[in-house]
């Protein structure tokens, strides 16, 4: 009964908190990208007079979708928007992507589960999975996801890869890592890695623990790496099989473009901490890195103590550990974003949010799975509090991210897309409206991929109603003297 209760209790929570960070939306707005994939996919639908013909349009939607997103092969990502371009017009509040909420509430609950599942009290076991959840949610990063929707990649990776940790078996981590792989270039990083550390750990002699030779580790490190590679390969004669191409810049290791590593490392360092201020505050990047230190300062005391030969193994020990293999690969693929994938330059709603899923992956599990969980709970309840009261903050944060990085002018306002919005409603309750020529400005999506923010010269009121209404067509309402 207590359990029902907590459930129920936590349901309510989560639901009045998206209930009212929907009725205070600070913008409404869509990332024109994601007009783009929709609208692919909605032209190919249009061609089907069948159901056989459905398989084909989703193919072809897929195949234009990769090929205007520069051959990326971000399959996961052009599946999810197939799903959208068809349901988004039967769900109420066009400008709220209800699709991309429950990818984030998914990531909430596997990460949570994760950093859960192995606590032997039922009761602690519960309270600290929801509490985590209520961390990974109630922040901007959540917010900003369904309502300035942007592109589902960076979402659907951390999908896939807490999959794969949480999958115990074999015939479910394998689609889970081919899913990460095939999602975006976070998941195929990912998907090497874990490779690798499948190989090592399966060809390493647990015999050497006790002896420990640095030869022993040359052949399972090779094996594992070799292994890692066949990854890339794979994903590479895959995009070449079936969209006969392969993206020019993850052949070179990323985008043209050069800045010098101080700056780099600055930016970067700047940019985590800009993320923690923003998703967890100052108190819970203090939690998250000096308690566990705390809790733990009798095994680092006796690490210190220990002979050189007992250290040696030790670390070996936990090398060998799943959980700290995990934790390890969660934070040094976190880095590895931030420095040489992102250089510390990225937008922070959207892709820190792989970022923010990885460090707190890392940080709850060290959080959470130490001796007193009663203290964890306490610590997290507070953190869950502070974040309450920072909610206003966070939605503030929101519109000024629109502002400085969406709206380049002062031509489109917060009003321009309230009118849009009451147009696509006229389209979808009525199938007609009576003031879209009083908005409309003859501008349609175009699939240059270059115009990513909207102003005087890039508005496309016509192509947002057409997508978000669709299948609905555009005709007006019949006026009555």
């Amino acid at each position: 009964m207590r359990k029902k209760l907590t459930s129920a209790i936590f349901v309510l929570i989560i639901s009045a908190f998206i209930a009212s960070t929907i009725a205070a939306a600070p913008v409404k707005i869509i990332h024109p990208d994601a007009l783009r994939f929709m609208a692919l996919f909605q032209q190919q639908y249009e061609t089907v007079t069948s159901v056989r013909d459905v398989p084909a349009a989703i193919f072809h939607g897929i195949e234009s979708s990769n090929k205007y997103d520069f051959y990326r092969g971000r399959i996961t990502n052009y599946v999810a928007f197939g799903l959208e371009a068809v349901t988004r017009s039967y769900l109420p509040f066009p400008f709220i992507s209800w699709l991309t909420m429950a990818v984030l509430i998914l990531n909430a609950a596997l990460c949570a589960r994760l950093v859960t599942r192995d606590l032997t009290s039922t009761v602690s076991s519960q309270s600290l999975f929801f509490l985590a959840m209520l961390i990974l949610l109630m922040n901007p990063l959540f917010i900003a996801s369904y309502e300035m929707q942007f592109i589902y990649s960076k979402y659907l990776c951390v999908t896939f890869m807490l999959l794969f940790m949480l999958f115990k078996r074999p015939g479910f981590k394998g689609p889970a890592l081919i899913g990460a792989v095939f999602s975006d270039e976070i998941g195929l990083a990912f998907a090497m890695i874990a490779v690798f550390l499948m190989v090592f750990n399966k060809k390493y002699d647990k015999g050497q623990n006790e002896y420990f030779k640095l030869a022993g580790l040359v052949r399972p490190v090779a094996l594992g790496v070799g292994a890692a590679f066949t990854v890339l390969l794979l994903y590479f004669c895959t995009l070449q099989l079936f969209f006969h191409h392969i993206a020019h810049y993850i052949q070179h290791g990323g985008f043209e473009y050069s800045v010098p590593m101080n700056i780099v490392i600055g930016k970067s360092i700047s940019y985590l901490s800009g993320l923690a201020s923003v998703t967890v505050g100052y108190f819970g990047i203090a939690v998250i890195t000096i308690l566990p230190v705390f809790l733990w300062i009798k095994e680092i005391q006796l690490f210190r103590s220990s002979k050189m030969s007992s250290r040696l193994r030790i670390v070996l020990l936990q090398l060998l550990n799943k959980h700290f293999q995990e934790m390890s690969v969660a934070i040094f693929l976190a880095l590895f974003i931030v420095f040489k994938m992102y250089r510390g330059d990225a937008g922070m709603f959207y892709y820190g949010y792989p970022v923010f899923m990885l460090l707190m992956f890392a940080g709850l599990s060290l959080l959470i799975k130490v001796r007193y969980q009663r203290i964890a709970i306490v610590v997290l309840t507070i953190l869950v509090m502070s974040l309450t009261v920072r909610l206003a903050d966070g939605l503030a944060l929101l519109k000024n991210e629109v502002a400085a990085t969406w709206i380049v002018d002062k031509t489109v306002s917060a009003e321009s897309f309230n009118s849009a919005e009451v147009a696509i409603n006229d389209l979808r309750n009525k199938s007609c409206t009576a003031n879209f020529d009083a908005i409309h400005d003859g501008q349609d999506n175009n699939f240059v991929g270059t115009d990513f923010n909207y102003g005087e010269k890039y508005f496309p009121i016509l192509g947002i109603v057409k997508v978000l209404a669709w299948p609905h067509s555009i005709s007006r309402c019949e006026t009555t003297n």
